[in-house]
């Protein structure tokens, strides 16, 4: 069989939005093949976005470059994008058996090149997975974090990831399946069979039992949902409130929410009031907010700095005085 992109699947999802749970229940259908998260596409669909990305090369220079050449291909930039995606779709074949139908992509900062997959990719499913966001964001803490607060790491998921996702779901409503986590663990099989049917494929039986026995062994991913869960279980979709106990996490998770607004809840179909109401509903404690309040502060001077871009300039140095490079 000659793969195209029709072949391809993308599960697209904030972080800790149980992508993970969901990319093993569908591997576990004889006609899925998937694989950690192979982060393949990001290079290539950054490629003319200047001003982006920072690297010794130069990347706004070759963005630029890039997108002049692209002007010299007869189609443009869209011919660029669909052979990008031509050789991703022969790279994912490359490593799936031959007698699966589907390749399941999932790597949750594809939510980052929405449009660009969007054009590489004309013709393959794609599947948005909602959670509470508040939820992603504890589970972030908890599971990153280790309990300490460390969302500046993750800001650019919280707020472009789930800009980008909203804007393409009301942009895009015949190409996108939308599905929520917790109907997932509340009614596992209908969700499922809702996804099945969205993608051709014969119901198969028990798919939210065997998929624990899909494993993806890799160093992309989540380690967490594969050791934790053999079976599912709603126990997750209340744990984010007792993260959120904290005074200084209260007071940000009611600005988060104030800039996701009802409108993007909406298209998530989440409720903003009823989330207003369950996040006021969380007793208070003082405990961990010196920690909190700190941490916050040094997030801050991280983004506004550019700290990470200061520690990759240190690391490099070494790199290079020890292949002899630089004096």
């Amino acid at each position: 069989m000659t793969w195209t992109d029709q072949n391809i699947v993308f599960l697209i999802s904030l972080p800790r939005s149980g992508s993970t749970l969901l990319q093993r229940i569908l591997a576990a259908h004889p006609d899925v093949h998937t694989s950690p998260e192979s982060w393949l596409l990001l290079p290539q669909l950054y490629a003319m976005r200047q001003g982006s990305v920072f690297s010794e090369y130069a990347h706004t220079t070759a963005a630029a470059a890039i997108s002049e050449f692209c002007s010299h291909l007869e189609g443009g930039e869209d011919a660029y994008y669909r052979r990008v995606g031509e050789l991703a779709v022969r790279l994912f074949a490359d490593v799936s058996p031959p007698e699966r139908r589907y390749y399941l992509e999932k790597t949750p900062r594809n939510n980052l090149v929405l449009d660009e997959l969007l054009r590489a990719f004309p013709q393959s499913r794609i599947i948005f997975l909602w959670r509470n966001p508040l939820a992603c964001a504890a589970s972030i803490i908890e599971t990153f974090g280790k309990g300490r607060w460390n969302l500046f790491k993750s800001a650019v998921d919280l707020y472009d990831g789930l800009d980008n996702m909203t804007c393409a779901a009301r942009d895009y409503p015949d190409r996108i399946k939308a599905i929520q986590y917790e109907s997932l663990l509340k009614a596992p099989d209908e969700t499922i069979d809702e996804l099945l049917a969205y993608l051709d494929l014969p119901v198969a039986e028990q798919l939210s039992e065997q998929f624990a026995s899909i494993q993806l062994a890799g160093r992309m991913g989540d380690p967490s949902g594969t050791r934790e869960y053999s079976s599912l279980s709603q126990a997750p979709l209340e744990k984010w409130k007792e993260t959120f106990a904290g005074m200084a996490r209260q007071r940000w998770a009611r600005r988060y929410l104030e800039w996701i607004g009802p409108e993007r809840l909406e298209v998530m179909r989440y409720s903003h009031a009823d989330l207003e109401t369950e996040l006021e509903s969380i007793p208070t404690r003082w405990a961990g907010t010196g920690s909190d309040l700190a941490l916050m502060g040094y997030g801050y001077l991280e983004r506004n700095l550019q700290l990470k871009f200061a520690r990759y300039l240190v690391r490099t140095r070494k790199q290079k005085r020890v292949r002899r490079r630089y004096f």
